[in-house]
């Protein structure tokens, strides 16, 4: 028997296995995705964000609204397979963003 997966990516991995064309996500009013599009989509823009510098236990700030989450979904397993934190930020303004987020120092490790 494999070992328990541990994380949401794993998790992910395992279902993409398991049941690749079962639906995943499914958003009212929205879009769709099965497990293997969830994680096809989430590979590959994990990649981009390691292209664009995103680097293990870098924060990612994900601004959101019920409005495409299932856009979201794919953003935070994303930044989780590029190795990075996820941080979710509820979009409840239509104002623009403020200017881009600072990147935070890193934790010191032991």
């Amino acid at each position: 028997m494999p070992p328990a997966a541990t994380t949401v990516p794993e998790l992910l991995d395992a279902r993409a296995t398991e049941h690749p064309d079962h639906t995943a996500l499914q958003v009212v009013g929205g879009g769709e995705l099965s497990y293997r599009r969830w994680r096809e989509e989430a590979l590959r823009a994990a990649v981009g964000l390691a292209a664009a510098g995103v680097t293990p236990r870098d924060r990612v700030v994900l601004r959101f609204s019920n409005a495409r989450w299932e856009r979201y979904a794919v953003g935070f397993l994303a930044v989780q397979y590029a190795g990075g934190v996820p941080v979710p930020a509820v979009r409840t303004s239509p104002r623009p963003m403020p200017p881009p987020w600072p990147r935070w120092p890193k934790p010191a490790r032991s």
